[in-house]
């Protein structure tokens, strides 16, 4: 059947969740919790080792906890369910291996991260302008049809296309009067 009208993320995420459908609340709960934990720890461990020097981390480290637990994002992903930690996760990760010259595989996990969330793609500007890579933009490529293939194979053309025609372009919306982040409602707003 379609995707609920009021679903924004694209249809990887929701075939991703379908194990959890199993679960009871309290347990697909806890590990939405336990997930999250580990995603924090792995994103504010990338950013240490990006951004911080060795002689520093451990200030920065105490400070970022504190700031990543008090964030909005901390709270949506806690609270509400958003996947800001995971997509936050597979971005950082991009820019960890395109730092280590795996621009290929830099580009895939974009990909990933722009199938769970749209705006991630975005990101492909700075690999394409900033460090000048076309392996970055051959891994997306390659990754995001890989990717796709596997969704429409799973999902069928009729779940993509009520996807595309009329969930994406509604996104946020319904939403716009109140505090909506998302970059679609920006672009509406602006």
């Amino acid at each position: 059947g379609n995707m609920a009208a009021g679903y924004v993320y694209p249809p990887l995420f929701a075939i991703l969740l379908q194990p959890v459908l199993s679960l009871t609340f309290h347990d697909a709960l806890r590990l939405w919790l336990a997930l999250n934990v580990l995603l924090v720890t792995l994103c504010l461990a990338l950013c240490l080792r990006l951004f911080v020097a060795g002689e520093q981390r451990r200030i920065v480290a105490g400070i970022a906890v504190v700031l990543f637990l008090a964030s909005m994002p901390t709270r949506e992903s806690i609270l509400l369910g958003q996947a800001n930690y995971l997509i936050l996760a597979l971005c950082l990760s991009a820019y960890f291996v395109a730092e280590r010259g795996q621009r290929f595989g830099a580009g895939s996990l974009l990909a990933a991260a722009a199938w769970l969330k749209v705006t991630p793609a975005f990101l492909l500007f700075y690999f394409l302008f900033h460090q000048r890579s076309r392996q970055v933009l051959w891994g997306f490529l390659a990754t995001g049809a890989i990717i796709g293939v596997w969704i429409v194979l799973l999902l069928g053309f009729d779940d993509i296309r009520y996807y595309l025609t009329h969930i994406l372009p509604a996104a946020g919306e319904a939403q716009l009067a109140i505090s909506n982040k998302s970059f679609l409602a920006m672009l509406k707003r602006l």
